[in-house]
């Protein structure tokens, strides 16, 4: 999945979105918060209150208006990958 490693690649990942407010996957994840070519997560902001665990076991991020959160990884919502 994207890594938003930028804010050059975050503003690309608003571009591909449906709209600026819809949700999606990104390729992070806790343990600590990475993305899934290992690198850190450092560059995007996280929406207010996150990352909150707010159910216990949120450990993948997903995407919404420019920000990102914390979820389940079982949570169902759109996703965004690259080559």
């Amino acid at each position: 999945m994207a890594s938003a490693r930028t804010s050059t690649e975050n503003s690309i990942i608003l571009q591909l979105m449906a709209s600026p407010t819809s949700y999606s996957w990104l390729g992070l994840h806790r343990a600590p918060w990475k993305w899934s070519d290992k690198t850190n997560m450092s560059t995007m902001p996280w929406m207010t209150g996150n990352p909150d665990n707010a159910r216990g076991n949120e450990r993948c991020g997903y995407f919404y208006n420019g920000q990102t959160a914390d979820a389940l990884c079982s949570d169902i919502m759109p996703f965004i990958c690259h080559k």
